[in-house]
């Protein structure tokens, strides 16, 4: 949600700065809420990456260890935590579109 809301304000303020006849301290005001609200997208868009990559590497280190010599009560729990690792888990704006770094490049 606050990522869609962030897009939003973006996009009114930039119109607000292309059309509107602003003398140069309303300018830069404007000028740098418009830099922060990209920084804000930025790192949302970051986080969201982050957070499918490390997805993606839990079950790889999961995996990798020798999960097969241990108790077969902590078998199971590893073998749920494989089957729920095979799809990454992915962060998205309203269920809209997924909040990663491509995402940031195409706004």
């Amino acid at each position: 949600m606050q990522f869609f809301l962030q897009l939003l304000i973006l996009c009114t303020n930039a119109f607000v700065v292309a059309s509107a006849k602003l003398d140069a301290v309303q300018l830069t005001f404007c000028g740098a809420y418009v830099i922060g609200n990209i920084l804000q997208l930025f790192v949302l868009s970051h986080l969201g990456e982050k957070i499918t990559s490390e997805s993606r590497r839990l079950m790889d280190d999961a995996y990798g260890k020798a999960w097969y010599a241990c108790h077969p009560s902590l078998r199971s729990y590893l073998k749920i935590i494989f089957l729920q690792c095979q799809k990454p888990f992915k962060m998205s704006a309203l269920g809209v579109f997924p909040l990663s770094i491509e995402t940031f490049k195409n706004v």
